[in-house]
C-alpha cells in the first residue's frame, strides 16, 4: 500500500487481549490525514481477517479489535472529516469531552443515521476487497513471514522488507544510499566535514606564533569557576603581590 506508513515490526506475542500485532510508524511528524491514508488504514486493519479467510476458510475472533478500529475510521471519514462521496462536506457528528470520553452525538435524523450506517458498511466492504487482492497477489510473501513467524515470533521491518524482496526478486538497495549520496557526488555530509577540518589550519594572531584561539582563551582560577583573565586585574595583582612582598607578607588575596 504506497499511502501506509512502513512496517517497523510484527510479533505473534500476545500482548494483553491482543494475541499479536503489526506496528507501523510514520518517518516523519505528521498533523493531518489524508483520504488516501484512511483508506489504507482501513485495508491495514483488515488484513488479519483477509488472511484467516485465505488460508483456513474461516474466521475467528481474532480480529475483533481490527475491526473496531476500521469501523470507527471509516465512520469518522463519513460524518467528521467529510470524505463521503454521497453526503460530501456535511458535517453529521460532533465530538464531545475530546480529551475524556470523546463520545460523539449525531446531529441528524435516523433516517440519515441509516444512510450512514449503508455508507460506512460499503466503506468497509471496499477495504476488506482491497485487502484479500493484496494478500492473494502476495500469497507466497505471506506464507515466507508466516514460517518466519512462527521460527522467531517476532520480526522487523528490516528483516520484513528484506524477505519481500528475495521473494520478488527485487534488488536489495544500498545501505544509506540516499543520506550518504546528498552532497559532492556521492560523498557523505559526515566525510566531507571531516576532510575540511583536516585542511583547516589554525588561525594565528597578529604578530604571534601562539593560535589567537589559545591566545583569547587563557582562564584563571576564580574559586570554583573559570573566569578569563582581565589585563587590568592582572597588573593590579602583580602590584599588589609587590606591596605583601615590602612589607614581609606574602601576596595579596583576592
Amino acid at each position: 500500500m504506497r499511502n501506509s506508513a512502513p512496517v517497523t515490526k510484527i510479533t505473534i506475542l500476545p500482548r494483553g487481549r491482543a494475541l499479536g500485532y503489526t506496528m507501523v510508524m510514520p518517518q516523519d511528524d505528521k498533523y493531518s490525514t489524508t483520504r488516501h491514508e484512511l483508506l489504507d488504514q482501513m485495508a491495514y486493519a483488515m488484513g488479519g481477517r483477509a488472511a484467516e479467510e485465505i488460508v483456513f476458510d474461516t474466521v475467528t475472533t481474532g480480529a475483533a479489535n481490527d475491526i473496531e478500529q476500521a469501523t470507527r475510521v471509516a465512520r469518522a471519514m463519513v460524518t467528521q472529516y467529510g470524505m463521503s462521496d454521497k453526503f460530501g462536506l456535511m458535517g453529521l457528528e460532533t465530538q464531545e469531552n475530546q480529551y475524556l470520553t470523546g463520545r460523539t452525538v449525531m446531529n441528524c435524523g435516523d433516517a440519515t443515521a441509516a444512510e450512514i450506517d449503508t455508507e460506512v458498511m460499503k466503506m468497509l466492504k471496499e477495504a476488506y476487497a482491497e485487502a484479500k487482492r493484496l494478500l492473494s497477489e502476495n500469497r507466497d510473501v505471506m506464507d515466507k513471514i508466516a514460517a518466519f513467524l512462527i521460527e522467531k515470533e517476532t520480526i522487523t521491518g528490516k528483516e520484513f522488507m528484506k524477505i519481500f524482496r528475495e521473494v520478488k526478486g527485487i534488488p536489495e538497495p544500498e545501505e544509506g544510499q540516499k543520506d550518504d549520496h546528498s552532497r559532492m557526488g556521492g560523498e557523505s555530509a559526515e566525510t566531507v566535514e571531516s576532510a575540511e577540518n583536516g585542511n583547516r589550519q589554525p588561525e594565528m594572531a597578529a604578530g604571534s606564533e601562539q593560535p589567537a584561539a589559545e591566545q583569547v582563551q587563557n582562564p584563571v582560577q576564580d574559586g570554583n569557576s573559570v573566569m578569563p583573565q582581565d589585563p587590568e586585574q592582572k597588573t593590579a595583582e602583580t602590584q599588589n603581590g609587590q606591596q605583601g612582598s615590602d612589607n614581609g607578607q606574602g601576596p595579596a588575596e583576592l
